[in-house]
């Protein structure tokens, strides 16, 4: 934890969905480009990897490094015919989700973002990401000059809602998770991060979680 700053509590961010636009948002912008079925190209990228593995799929198994981008084209090219039907697929349909314009950012989010790290708050962004994405999200924002910590999880080996990597980010700030505050769109993130005892925001409406995320600071006097 930055000199100075022990009697701020650490605030966690996601990336995606939080600093940016929802992901789904993205894909529609796909499917409606090339005319595929709604939810397809969602249902392409994030599809199950393995049956013998449910709830697992490739696209989680990219995050972590344990299967390697090209082996993961490999597959998106077999699977892509009985998902998107007879409509041809090119992997340059997916080319949006590698630029700044995939997502749009949410100034309002970064404004706060900002106001924190004047106020001296502690900041980590931890974010389930691949090693090949990671890089034009660095490009995108400036993250090493937003926040004190930065946990990607193509960078070890681990992936929300996995407890340890939250652990891992909450160590990183020199601070235990009921101290810390968390940020996130995804519910079952959300729900994980309370369970190790955070105080967990679900991001819908990004006012409405900055909202919350002003009483949490204010409610153990660390705001202001």
């Amino acid at each position: 934890m930055p000199k100075g700053t022990a009697s701020r509590r650490p605030v966690i961010f996601d990336y995606i969905g939080v600093l940016t636009d929802p992901p789904d948002d993205a894909f529609t912008q796909i499917e409606k480009a090339r005319g595929y079925p709604p939810g397809s190209v969602r249902s392409l990228v994030l599809g199950d990897y393995d049956a013998r593995t449910p709830g697992v799929s490739a696209w989680h198994m990219v995050e972590t490094g344990q299967l390697d981008v090209a082996h993961y084209v490999r597959w998106l090219l077999s699977r892509a015919p009985h998902v998107l039907g007879t409509r041809p697929f090119q992997l340059s349909d997916l080319s949006l989700l590698g630029t700044a314009d995939a997502f749009g950012i949410r100034e309002v989010v970064l404004d706060r973002i900002r106001e924190l790290r004047r106020q001296r708050f502690p900041l980590a962004l931890l974010t389930n990401d691949v090693d090949v994405l990671a890089d034009s999200r660095r490009k995108l924002l400036p993250l090493d000059e937003l926040f004190d910590v930065v946990v990607e999880s193509s960078a070890v080996g681990l992936r929300k809602p996995d407890p340890k990597i939250f652990l891992l980010t909450c160590e990183r700030l020199h601070a235990p998770p009921r101290a810390c505050v968390f940020l996130d769109d995804e519910r079952e993130n959300v729900e994980a991060a309370r369970r190790l005892g955070m105080h967990a925001i679900h991001v819908d409406d990004p006012h409405t979680a900055l909202d919350a995320l002003d009483r949490a600071l204010a409610a153990d006097g660390s705001s202001g």
